[in-house]
């Protein structure tokens, strides 16, 4: 026990009262004093701003800490490593410190703080702490004290925060509203929670998508922290601190069933009391509901649309998918609930169309840019901006993040009568940082060195130039080309830098002054693609004259012959070991070559039209093409041999990809279809999958057990990959579907259309319905009737169930489409072991 008077201090035997040795005497009065956690050391500090560490056991003093102010709070770290303290800073706001506790010497830099900060608390292995002040939340790093994320503001007073058991999330609430964090970066998880009651106290479940709270009415809540929304109430009108303690005992029997007891307690009958709410529904079939909901990985999604006043651009799931971000041709990006399609906060606002946007990686701010000529920085909670538009004279036609986030690259067009340029500015207020990079013509394009001290673009008037990132001036002579300049790379260690262009040339330059290596690498027309070999050694160009060139990166000569195809050649690759090109061309063929001379291997790959794409295995034993002639081939990589026979469709070809197993290839095209093929023979696997108008697009699940099209007739399917049969209703829109991606879990699909985002619910519930209530009644060990009477099953009724349940759960596993999602299969079975019973 430490008592204090003035500038004297004494420790004590708390239980005899006697003074461990002689008082620990300090030069002035004391302020306070904190133990370590294992009670070895002892931290005092004083009114002139000194700090003592002393060793309990003999009082010695190890050493002192100096501050400029007199110190207001101090704590120790979980592991006892560091110190942390706190002083009303002389320039105004609280700072605080991080000490070594070994030697006393400072870590990292001053923590801000704008107001006075109310307590410290660590997570469960240290690595992380809290700090809060009146209204705001900061999450820091134990080894230097940065900050990790943004400030996390609250609506109101911090009532108090706390880490949930292994230190990986943590919650912080007000009066009354209750808000989630991710501990690995800061970012809020779901939505607040809102309550019309202040708030007594809040606990973690294990089962992570859920918390319970306990209000002063006597009101137990259970919230589905990714929607905000409230799922469940219940009013215990007393004894209402030992009702969240049995709750907090057994809230893995309602929300988990990987454990299922065989004596089942009496307690279950408060628990199932909380299913019922006021509801003209017969009570049985609303436990079901409710628990269905509970018991299932997602609880049950609207299809509620998300409507805009122009079209949709693009769309986002963030925020652990428990958000959506769209950005429109109405010149807003908006933030929704992925739970309910409701709006989160204000509209992000630009005077003109947006034409693209990003998220940092905590995904805490989104950065929009738009044909306003500004880009912008929002807070990703509530669409608040951040500081300044970040304003060019044209439109701004791309952007990008620092590595740290802590600086924005941007780049505009021209489209008028001055020119483009690029710029770098502040993310913290929009401040833009050195002067305009600036080109004649338009911006096609920008990129930041390795250690970020240099910026590479490269233009529409012909010109690619470096620039020093921190002021904007340039570095050497502009690099010239003839015509626009179509893209730039540098070399791996930034020392040259290879360009590509409509004057139909590629050139290697210095990057340390801008002067020209060697000569032009020439095609006769524009150039359409540039790659380095993985060496280095190497460069390969291909052009819409018709021909792919390997060049000598030393010297920039010409390797072997011209690999000429008859009309321009759309794209190429290099094998792995770099042995082989593949190319493919509008004259209607896919050719592979020889790296060493450039001669052709095998006979052209023909198609009737243009070759849209292709790729090769991952062994590299065959090749993929697919065409405007309506077709997908398969060929053999060692002498260019078809494999079986065309993969046909009524229109051109859109896209192409295989199987992870590469057994089966899936194609989509504008004749309204997609269509699964085997590898073998190039034979199709089950009908076509149809759509009214063209397929924009396909992807298949993780396991690939379903497919999903998106199709201009205005729909999205999901398909069987085993026959190709419909799985489900078509996902209708009013019109062509524009994109579409599957959460993490692959139970629901965004997808939008015309002015419209919808999240679509896709789950198979993996039991049959009619069988609800046996579920309910295995789960949960109770009876409800249809009067919402409840009581406990015995042990002999529930095992009597429990043996019915698994016959059901059996005989649906013979069809069941998603294993995975299968709670009996996965939690359930795996327990109980019904095989050796």
């Amino acid at each position: 026990m430490l008592t204090w008077e003035n500038n004297i201090a004494h420790l004590w035997k708390a239980n005899d009262s006697f003074s461990v040795s002689s008082p620990l005497k300090h030069e002035y009065d004391l302020w306070g004093g904190v133990f370590s956690n294992d009670e070895k050391f002892l931290l005092t500090y004083c009114a002139d701003g000194s700090a003592h560490l002393w060793r309990t056991q003999d009082t010695s003093l190890v050493y002192i800490i100096r501050h400029e102010n007199p110190v207001l709070k101090a704590f120790f770290n979980i592991k006892d490593n560091v110190i942390i303290t706190w002083i009303l800073d002389p320039m105004g706001g609280y700072s605080g410190y991080l000490w070594n506790s070994e030697d006393g010497s400072m870590i990292g830099q001053p923590m801000k703080h704008s107001a006075s900060v109310e307590s410290v608390l660590f997570n469960a292995d240290g690595t992380r702490f809290l700090t809060w002040t009146k209204d705001t939340v900061y999450l820091r790093n134990i080894e230097d004290g940065s900050l990790i994320g943004l400030p996390m503001k609250c609506d109101s007073s911090v009532e108090n925060v706390s880490f949930n058991a292994d230190g990986t999330r943590f919650l912080t609430w007000t009066k009354d509203t209750v808000y989630f964090w991710n501990s690995k970066n800061g970012s809020m998880t779901g939505q607040p929670m809102k309550h019309d009651v202040n708030i007594k106290k809040i606990l973690f479940l294990k089962d992570k998508r859920f918390i319970l709270t306990l209000n002063n009415s006597g009101a137990i809540q259970l919230w589905y922290i990714k929607g905000g929304k409230s799922i469940m109430l219940s009013v215990f009108p007393d004894n209402i601190d030992s009702s969240i303690s049995w709750l907090d005992e057994d809230k893995n029997e309602i929300l988990r069933q990987s454990k299922m007891e065989s004596d089942l307690p009496a307690k279950r009958n408060q628990i199932v009391k909380l299913v019922r709410r006021w509801s003209p529904l017969p009570q049985k079939n609303l436990q079901v509901q409710f628990l269905w909901k509970i018991l299932k990985k997602i609880p049950m999604f609207p299809q509620r649309p998300i409507k805009l006043e122009d079209s949709v651009s693009g769309a986002l799931l963030i925020q652990d998918e428990s958000q959506i971000l769209t950005w429109s041709a109405d010149s807003t990006a908006r933030l929704w609930n992925a739970y309910d399609g409701s709006s989160i906060g204000q509209p992000m606002k630009h005077e003109k169309y947006i034409l693209g946007a990003l998220l940092t990686k905590n995904e805490s701010q989104i950065l929009t840019w738009s044909a306003d000529s500004t880009a912008r920085l929002w807070n990703a909670y509530d669409g608040s901006s951040i500081g300044q538009p970040m304003k060019h004279e044209k439109y701004i036609l791309g952007a990008l993040l620092t590595k740290n986030e802590s600086q924005i690259l941007t780049w505009s067009a021209d489209w008028g009568e001055k020119g483009g340029s690029a710029r770098l500015w502040n993310a913290s207020d929009g401040s833009p940082i050195g002067e305009p990079m600036e080109h004649e013509k338009s911006v096609n394009g920008a990129l930041l060195t390795k250690d970020e001290s240099r910026i590479l673009t490269w233009s529409y008037d012909g010109t690619a130039r470096l620039w020093n990132a921190s002021d904007g001036s340039p570095v050497g002579e502009p690099m010239k080309h003839g015509d626009s300049v179509r893209g730039a790379l540098l070399t791996e260690d930034e020392s040259r830098i290879l360009t590509w262009s409509d004057d139909g040339t590629a050139r290697l330059w210095n990057a340390s002054d801008g002067s020209p290596v060697g000569k032009p690498m020439k095609h006769e027309d524009r150039l359409l693609g540039a790659l380095l070999t993985e060496d280095k050694s190497r460069i390969l160009t291909w052009s819409d004259d018709g021909t792919t060139r390997l060049w000598n990166a030393t010297d920039d000569s010409p390797i072997g012959e011209p690999m000429k195809h008859g009309k321009s050649v759309r794209g190429a690759l290099l094998t792995k070991d770099e042995s082989r090109i593949l190319t493919w061309s509008d004259d209607g063929t896919a050719r592979l070559w020889s790296v060493s001379d450039g001669s052709p291997i095998g006979e052209p790959m023909k198609h009737e039209g243009s070759v849209r794409g292709a790729l090769l295995t991952k062994d590299e034993s065959w090749i993929l093409t697919w065409s405007n002639d309506r077709t997908a081939r398969l060929w053999n990589t060692s002498d260019s041999s078809p494999i079986g026979e065309p993969m046909k469709h009524e229109e051109s070809v859109r896209g192409a990809l295989l199987t992870q197993d590469e057994s089966r290839i899936l194609t989509w095209s504008d004749d309204g279809t997609a269509r699964l093929w085997s590898t073998s023979d190039s034979s199709p696997i089950g009908e076509p999958m149809k759509h009214e108008e063209s397929v924009r697009g396909a992807l298949l699940t993780q396991d690939e057990s379903r497919i999903l099209t998106w199709s201009d007739d205005g729909t999205a399917r999901l398909w069987s990959t085993s026959d190709s049969s419909p799985i489900g209703e078509p996902i209708k829109h009013e019109k062509s579907v524009r994109g579409a991606l599957l959460m993490k879990d692959e139970s629901q699909i965004l997808t939008w259309s015309g002015n419209e985002a919808r999240l679509w619910n896709i789950a198979d519930y993996d039991f049959p319905q009619e069988h609800l209530p046996l579920l309910v009644e295995v789960c949960t060990g109770t009876l409800m009737d249809d009067y919402g009477n409840i009581r406990c099953l015995t042990q002999k009724e529930w095992e009597t169930r429990r043996a019915k349940y698994i016959r059901i759960c059996e005989d649906h596993l013979k069809t069941c489409k998603y294993k995975s999602a299968n709670i009996y299969l996965n939690q359930q079975k795996p327990y109980w072991n019904p095989d050796k019973q």
